[in-house]
């Protein structure tokens, strides 16, 4: 049975710039097997950042929903940095979870993910007599 991950709001805190001039352009990928979805570009956010386009993931037998966090330039894309949630940590339909963002150094911030799940999270069933 297809999963589907709809993504309300991303809200973004990291603790380090990419930008030695100016303020970030922070975005996030979001993928999941093989399905992909990006927010829009936060211009001059800085390190703290909202993002509010509404994504849809739809998948049927992954594990993991993976986050990488970019500044948006002209040229090439900085990453941030990535974080990760189990499938099996999403336990309501309608949620916020709390995902650390890492780089190749260790944590450089956190985002708070509001979603809502159909068809992620297993109903016990009745037992039968």
């Amino acid at each position: 049975m297809a999963k589907t991950l709809q993504i309300t709001e991303i809200k973004a805190e990291f603790t380090k710039s990419t930008d030695t001039f100016g303020q970030m352009d922070p975005f996030v990928e979001v993928k999941v097997g093989g399905c992909y979805e990006r927010t829009e570009t936060a211009d001059e956010a800085g390190k703290n950042a909202t993002f509010t386009r509404q994504l849809t993931l739809k998948f049927v037998d992954e594990d993991v929903v993976k986050f990488d966090c970019y500044d948006e330039d002209l040229k090439n894309n900085d990453l941030i940095g990535s974080g990760e949630i189990k499938v099996s940590d999403i336990t309501e339909e309608v949620g916020k979870t709390a995902v650390e963002v890492k780089d190749e150094k260790g944590p450089v911030g956190k985002l708070i993910v509001s979603y809502v799940s159909t068809n992620i999270i297993k109903k016990e069933e009745p037992p039968k007599a």
